[in-house]
Parts: C-alpha cells; sequence; structure tokens
C-alpha cells in the first residue's frame, strides 16, 4: 500500500522524516510530496497546491493529512481518486470556505496583527517563546523543522477552498495528537469515522514516531 504524506501548507516535508521511515519497514510505500513552492507564486493557491501534490502522488492509496493540509483532502481525492485518507491533528475539509473561517475570531485578529508585507510570519512566530521549544525540545530536530517554515502570504488565508466535498461514505479515520483538535475529532466521530487519540502534542509524528506509527496502522487496517 502507497501512502502520500502531507505537510501542511504552513510547515514542510520534514515533519515526516522520522516517522517516514518507520512505515516503510513496516511494509509500506511512503512518498513524501513537497509543494511549498505552488504557494511562491501567484494565486489562486489551492488549484497549485493540488495539482504540485497530483503530479508527485504516483496512484497514491491513502493519503495522511497533517494539520492545515486536511483543508486540501477533499479536492486532492477529487484529483487523485485515492481508497481512503487519513486525518492526522488536521483541520477537516471547509469547502467554499476561508481559512480563516475556520478558526476564532481572536486568533484571526492576532494573526492579523503578526502581517507584514501582506504575509503572515512563519508559523513559530505564531506563539509565545517557549511554544515550540517545549513541543520540539530536539535542537537539531528544531533547526531542520523551522527551516522549512514558509512566510505564507495572506491571501491564502483569504481564499475559499475549492467547492468541493468528500464523496458520500468515502472512507476516512482521524488520529488525534493534541487537544487543540478535540473538535475535529468529536466531529469525525459523529460521522462514523474510526478515530485514535495519542494525547502527546501537535508534532507526535516527530517527537513520538513510534507511538504515531502504531495508532496509523491501527487506523489503516480499519479503513483500507
Amino acid at each position: 500500500m502507497k501512502l502520500l504524506l502531507l505537510h501542511s501548507p504552513l510547515t514542510g516535508p520534514s515533519v515526516w522524516q522520522n516517522l517516514a521511515p518507520l512505515l516503510q519497514a513496516r511494509g509500506f510505500d511512503v512518498l513524501v510530496p513537497d509543494y511549498r513552492d505552488a504557494l511562491s507564486g501567484a494565486p489562486p493557491y489551492y488549484p497549485a497546491i493540488i495539482q504540485s501534490i497530483a503530479a508527485q502522488a504516483h496512484e497514491a492509496d491513502v493519503p495522511v493529512a497533517h494539520s492545515g493540509a486536511g483543508a486540501l483532502v477533499s479536492a486532492l481525492v477529487s484529483a487523485i481518486s485515492p481508497r481512503a485518507v487519513v486525518f492526522m491533528d488536521a483541520l477537516l475539509p471547509h469547502p467554499g470556505k476561508r481559512w480563516f473561517d475556520t478558526v476564532p475570531e481572536a486568533m484571526r485578529v492576532h494573526l492579523r496583527g503578526l502581517e507584514s508585507g501582506e504575509h503572515l510570519p512563519s508559523w513559530d512566530r505564531w506563539w509565545s517563546t517557549g511554544t515550540l521549544e517545549a513541543m520540539l525540545p530536539d535542537i537539531a530536530l528544531r533547526k531542520v523543522f523551522t527551516a522549512e517554515l514558509p512566510s505564507l502570504p495572506l491571501g491564502y488565508f483569504e481564499e475559499c477552498a475549492p467547492d468541493i466535498s468528500l464523496p458520500e461514505k468515502f472512507p476516512c479515520a482521524y488520529l488525534q495528537l493534541s487537544s487543540g483538535y478535540d473538535t475535529e475529532v468529536r466531529e469525525a466521530q459523529s460521522l462514523g469515522w474510526p478515530t485514535q487519540r495519542l494525547t502527546r502534542n501537535h508534532l507526535a509524528m516527530l517527537t513520538h514516531p513510534d507511538e504515531a506509527a502504531d495508532e496509523l496502522c491501527s487506523l489503516m487496517q480499519a479503513i483500507a
């Protein structure tokens, strides 16, 4: 089975560097596309991202979407026709809505206050001092991770996602890594999706890859 590990638009492919080899050791083919260039050009951004991922998908069976990559899933399913999808501490698709529509008002105000030159700062600068260090204490690992973090155009956050919904009864599962995604996992449960909780942190695929691999494999058995 071929897995397509999707990093968030706010991060880079190194977020999968510890989990990918563990999944390969368990017999999966693993692809880790890098679509950051799709966000460096002119809008619209969503079609460019989907086109970039689809070109690197090589008939993948199951996309695994982390964080903001969840917003891409319904359009990606339409583009590449996978067998199933796993959301990992991820947003759920929000067809026809902006990213800013999915976050609390306080977050919108905070981020707009950080705007500079029609761009938002890299994700690590969204939070108070020490937040990322606590989540990712390994200095070398953190250096690699932060080196890939882009400063995204404000237009990405203001662009409506493609108005495409997941097909009815399409096999999906949800792996929660942190309490920040309680709402999403509850919605996944309400839709009847298999769910697992790994009470670690949003970057648990980096900090606790063995545990993340165990939970992901369990969900894979349930849906694919």
